[in-house]
Parts: structure tokens; sequence; C-alpha cells
């Protein structure tokens, strides 16, 4: 969920988990207050979208998470970019079109693929931050856990636009970075930017919590 300047208004984004996902626009009155305005509600056919640039998922793929990325300044048009993350398949950056009167879809761009790590599945949680992307993979249920493979990685990519990377429509990025965990518990995770006096300016971690259950 994000706050849209434009739109003046709280914007929320629920996954569909076969199809794609909705967008929702509300205010509150006040902060303290308990019910909420819906001023609009919009939806964006991934899987459509996917098919018109020639991607196909997998039948046994579904929708994740949906975080926001970006807003780029148009004087006519609100546009933003978000991430979904698919289980069972590659994940991918949008960009929407909102109008600015309106406040409502009037276009829906495939800007990137982020390419899979391997045959794992990401989990329904990613984190961005200035111009990277952080996503959670885990091995398949499918998949022997007595084979020497990595429980789940966290992983790195960067969301930043290069000249001549788009030749299909899209541009393609792989991760750039990788922390391997062997724990089966879900590993929580952050980007986390402090400020650096040494350097005058600012730098960014990522901060992993792995829970201990004991029973």
């Amino acid at each position: 969920m994000v706050y849209s300047t434009n739109a003046q208004a709280y914007r929320l984004y629920i996954t569909e988990a076969r199809y794609g996902f909705f967008v929702v626009d509300f205010v509150k009155a006040h902060v303290s207050d308990a019910e909420i305005t819906i001023l609009t509600t919009s939806y964006v056919n991934v899987k459509k979208l996917l098919e018109d640039n020639n991607l196909h998922m997998p039948i046994d793929a579904c929708f994740l998470a949906v975080s926001f990325v970006k807003a780029q300044y148009n004087p006519h048009f609100d546009i933003e970019n978000v991430v979904v993350t698919t289980k069972g398949y590659d994940s991918f950056e949008i960009t929407i079109v909102y109008d600015d009167d309106t406040n409502r879809i009037v276009s829906t761009i495939l800007h990137r693929v982020y390419q899979r790590y391997s045959f794992y599945n990401a989990v329904n949680e990613l984190q961005s931050r200035g111009g990277f992307i952080v996503m959670g993979y885990v091995l398949p249920p499918n998949i022997d856990p007595n084979l020497k493979f990595r429980k789940q990685y966290i992983t790195l990519y960067d969301s930043f636009d290069y000249p001549h990377e788009s030749e299909k429509g899209y541009s393609e990025h792989y991760m750039i970075g990788a922390i391997p965990l062997n724990e089966t518990s879900p590993a929580m995770f952050a980007i986390n930017t402090t400020y650096d006096f040494a350097s005058n300016g600012t730098r960014s971690g990522i901060v992993v919590s792995i829970p201990v259950s004991t029973f």
C-alpha cells in the first residue's frame, strides 16, 4: 500500500492469484477511523498482458505479492511501476498509467521480466527501495528434501533502466546477488537504509530474520 499524491488517496494492491491484481484507491476522514471510503477499484489482468507479449504462465503458476517500485512525472497522467511476484514462474514489473482526472487505469505495459532463480518458487513477499528489489525463493515441495539443495534464497535484483535492453518490448533482469539459507522456517527480510557519515551519503543493506520455533 502507498499514498498517491496525485489521487490524494491511499492505494492498495490486492493480488488475485490466477489472473492479476486489483488496485483500490480509498480515503479515511481521520487516521483513527475504522471505516474507509473507496474511491475507485481497477483491475490489472496480468495473465492477458503476458500473453500479449508471448509469455505464457505454467498451469500451476499463480501471482503472489505486489509492491510499488516508483512513480514517474507526467503532466497529463499518473504513472507508476509495480512488481508482482509469481509462484512457479518469473516475476514482472508493470507500468500502470492512470487518467489524471478520474484516477482510473487507462493503460498497462509490461516493463520488465525478473528471471526466476532456477526452479525455486517465489514467496509471498518482496521489498523495493532505491532502485533495488529483494525477493525470497524457497525449494518447491515436490523436491526431495534429502537432496543437497539450499532450502531458500534471499535474492537481489536492480530495477534501473539501461539503454538498448528492450528489443522485445520489455527488458529482462537477472539476480545480481543472493543469500543462501538452509533453514526451513520462512525468512523475513527488509531493505535497511542508514546515513553514512564517512561518505556523507546513505548506504543500504538487507536485513534477514529467521523465526525460530521450539516445541
